[in-house]
């Protein structure tokens, strides 16, 4: 039997676990995605929830990030 033929690039996709980063909009979880952008890394999902208490300066700064 044939193993299958995967194409440069696909094995990672098809063999790991996905990253999702859980984004609470704060300076810790910011300084993370921050800190995997730096070393080239792109979670796979970034969720996050709105509580409607945030101050108008982190929803202001959303915006950054979510460029």
């Amino acid at each position: 039997m044939s193993k299958p033929k995967i194409l440069d690039g696909q094995w990672e996709f098809c063999f790991r676990q996905p990253l999702i980063v859980c984004y609470g909009m704060g300076v810790d979880s910011t300084a993370l995605l921050v800190g995997l952008k730096a070393r080239g890394i792109s979670p796979d999902a970034i969720l996050t929830a709105d509580t409607g208490g945030e101050k108008p300066a982190t929803y202001a700064y959303r915006m950054v990030m979510n460029a």
